[in-house]
């Protein structure tokens, strides 16, 4: 089996239940914070981490974290990011980083990112946060990124 399409939804098997992340339309896992994002559920059944109304507003925050916010504060490779995204405090950081730089080829850890690069990242990040990817509403989101200052 090809190495990446284990990790597809439909290879990948969980039952009837989603991850906590796609249940919650939030497949990079956004914590509860100061930012009130475009596409938020009205309720928030978890205390921690963020329900979207959709998918594709999942995907478009994490898209705006990655993209505008972390690269304006220089966090431009895959070790910033995932330092950052997942802290040795709550995750297994090192773990973490070696899965997103292998799924992004084998690059470096500190490889700065070109702006296609995050649309790859992203999956990894999912893949990782959740256990396989679901892709919904994730190319609308991409498409999509111009309009909400993610060149």
């Amino acid at each position: 089996m090809d190495e990446k399409k284990q990790y597809t939804k439909k290879e990948h098997s969980r039952g009837n239940k989603a991850p906590r992340g796609y249940r919650l339309n939030n497949p990079l896992n956004i914590e509860h914070g100061t930012s009130k994002w475009l596409g938020l559920a009205d309720e928030q059944p978890d205390p921690k981490f963020c329900k979207f109304g959709s998918r594709m507003y999942g995907w478009r925050a994490a898209l705006i974290i990655l993209k505008r916010t972390y690269r304006k504060r220089g966090w431009a490779s895959p070790r910033l990011i995932i330092e950052h995204w997942a802290p040795t405090t709550e995750n297994n950081t090192r773990r973490y980083l070696e899965f997103v730089c292998h799924w992004l080829g084998n690059i470096s850890p500190d490889k700065l990112l070109a702006a296609n690069d995050y649309l790859a990242m992203m999956k990894a990040m999912a893949i990782f946060e959740n256990g396989y990817l679901d892709e919904e509403g994730l190319d609308e989101a991409w498409r999509n990124r111009r309009h909400y200052g993610c060149l």
